[in-house]
């Protein structure tokens, strides 16, 4: 199996979404915020279609299905995350055979090392992997707290502004609020939501009045609450 397939049984928002064309418009605002387990292929994920039978199983089902059960409910594949989110690869591997997704440790490892987010992280030995952040579910990952830069990035669309310019961004189901060190990044994450716009957050006075930030494994900035006064709407598109 490669990569892509397994066999298994006052502030504006864009104009539009396509990246060749104009940019969307970047706000220094931020966003609000029985017991047995569920086969998975018959979970309806982020527009994935029911399967009760075989069918061609592709990378991105598997990335969603890992997404599930190593961020929000690893009861439904029989798994329990360990400390700091570890899951031990060969109970990953059998879950996911259990599901109607068999996948060997090699395709495994490549999907991670591939994810175009690097959603995912194996432990020093090859032996363990976890979600590097996002988790609905109480985890420690033990990042240790770190001076951020002076700005960072928020992606979210337009519906969303209202709440965010009275509450700020909240972490909502999450653990964390999500923060990307470009708007290049938060474009990417507004528009998996419709026309994206990009929510500009004064990390920096933030770090120095005493909130704490975390740096994930693939490079995603966490922070519990981001206050609505740190956030403006009087940044152009670039």
């Amino acid at each position: 199996m490669t990569a892509s397939h397994a066999r298994s049984g006052a502030c504006r928002r864009s104009a539009t979404t396509d990246a060749r064309q104009e940019r969307p418009t970047i706000v220094q605002s931020a966003e609000r915020g029985s017991n047995s387990p569920r086969p998975l292929h018959l979970w309806l994920s982020a527009g994935a279609e029911i399967c009760e039978a075989p069918v061609e199983v592709s990378g991105r089902s598997i990335s969603r299905f890992l997404s599930l059960v190593l961020r929000h409910d690893p009861g439904a594949a029989g798994l329990t995350l360990g400390d700091g989110g570890w899951v031990e690869v060969d109970a990953l591997l059998d879950a996911l055979a259990r599901n109607g997704k068999p996948i060997d440790r090699v395709t495994l490892e490549q999907l991670v090392r591939e994810n175009d987010k690097q959603r995912f992280a194996l432990s020093s030995d090859g032996l363990r992997i976890r979600a590097s952040q996002g988790h609905s579910v109480g985890v420690e990952l033990g990042y240790a707290a770190s001076p951020p830069p002076e700005l960072l990035y928020h992606g979210t669309v337009e519906p969303f502004l209202a709440s965010i310019r009275v509450g700020g961004l909240l972490r909502g189901a999450r653990q964390h609020v999500h923060l990307s060190e470009t708007p290049d990044v938060a474009v990417s994450v507004g528009r998996r939501r419709g026309p994206p716009v990009v929510i500009e957050v004064d990390a920096g006075t933030m770090a120095r009045e005493g909130h704490e930030f975390f740096r994930s494994d693939n490079g995603v900035w966490l922070t519990s609450h981001v206050p609505a006064r740190f956030l403006r709407c009087d940044v152009q598109g670039r």
